[in-house]
């Protein structure tokens, strides 16, 4: 199943495709013509309700604001790439510092 990137050059979506391109992940990108407020069409008012870029497309599942889109790739694809730290290990809290 593809992912599709819904975006507009210059955008928070640009964080996305950094996101897809450094997980290594096939992707689509959608862009979308702000000029033409494509953004306010029932087409991408169905992927984000806000009207607003970027929105994902990831299979069934469908997200929008930028770093929800970054903390669905991450934990779905970054940590087995180990990009993201795993739940409940160390690494996810931080350094240890011995006192």
């Amino acid at each position: 199943m593809t992912i599709e990137l819904h975006s507009w050059p210059r955008s928070s979506g640009t964080r996305i495709s950094w996101a897809l391109e450094e997980l290594g992940l096939p992707y689509k990108y959608v862009e979308i013509d702000a000029k033409k407020k494509e953004n306010l069409g029932p087409k991408f008012i169905a992927l984000n309700p806000h009207g607003k870029v970027p929105a994902l497309v990831d299979g069934e599942q469908r997200f929008f604001e930028s770093l929800a889109i970054l903390i669905h790739l991450a934990h779905k694809y970054g940590i087995e790439k180990k990009l993201w730290p795993s739940p409940g290990s160390q690494d996810r809290a931080g350094p240890c510092i011995d006192q």
